[in-house]
């Protein structure tokens, strides 16, 4: 598992604390959904949890990371736009000692992520839409064998076919006992099929953790998108002085 015990960052001494006194757990066998407004410090907790910010942690401890054990996905993969399909499976997956001697045909058993594959191997990074970057860059990452898989936004701009695919994966990987996934999203009705944990970050702390369920009752409404507004419309906290 992933643990933060009284975690407090800030990004330099003019500006106030971006995390605040975060405790949490992010357990395997579940999908841990970090929830938040625009702004609220999911991004930059991502980036702690990946190693990129870890040792400018101002307090604090985060229990269970190994850099090397975790594959990070964030909302912009940006690589050169004269890259094709196949530079990007070759960057991927050919830099993974197990797939070294493999053809990127034999990496996947199903014949539509074969044909998809195919057609985006060949084709412009440059070229290809937004979901499609997202489309390829999850399927190759989710091929990469590790212990910690965090996924920032995953479903952002592709269509509902991928959208399902990318859940899908997600949520099997989930059940492996040995490996904590943990996403953010802005779709709350997505978490409606799945086995998560809701881990509710706002104002630089975590205000709630608890199943989707319990969600739902806490913030008094069956719409979950409706719950999350109830949450931030009555949410009562004072802004905090940022002192240790």
């Amino acid at each position: 598992m992933v643990k933060l015990d009284n975690l407090y960052f800030k990004y330099n001494e003019t500006r106030g604390y971006v995390l605040k006194n975060i405790s949490t757990t992010f357990e395997p066998g579940v999908v841990n959904v970090l929830l938040g407004v625009n702004g609220s410090g999911k991004t930059t907790l991502f980036d702690i949890i990946s190693g990129i910010l870890l040792k400018k942690v101002d307090k604090g401890v985060v229990h269970g990371v190994n850099i090397k054990d975790t594959m990070y996905m964030t909302q912009g993969m940006l690589f050169p736009m004269g890259l094709k399909g196949k530079d990007l499976i070759r960057l991927f997956l050919k830099g993974d000692y197990r797939y070294q001697s493999k053809k990127h045909h034999d990496f996947f058993d199903d014949e539509y992520f074969k044909e998809k594959l195919e057609y985006l191997s060949n084709t412009y990074y440059g070229d290809m839409s937004i979901g499609e970057r997202r489309w390829l860059t999850f399927t190759l990452a989710m091929k990469l064998e590790r212990k910690i898989y965090l996924f920032d936004e995953p479903t952002s701009g592709v269509d509902p076919h991928s959208k399902v695919d990318i859940l899908d994966s997600i949520m099997n990987l989930s059940k492996n006992k040995n490996k904590v996934v943990i996403m953010s999203t802005h779709v709350l009705h997505d978490l409606s099929e799945m086995n998560c944990k809701i881990h509710l970050l706002h104002r630089g702390k975590i205000n709630f953790v608890g199943t989707y369920d319990e969600f739902l009752k806490k913030f008094n409404h069956s719409n979950p998108d409706k719950a999350f507004r109830n949450f931030i419309d009555n949410y009562l906290g004072e802004v905090e002085q940022d002192v240790l």
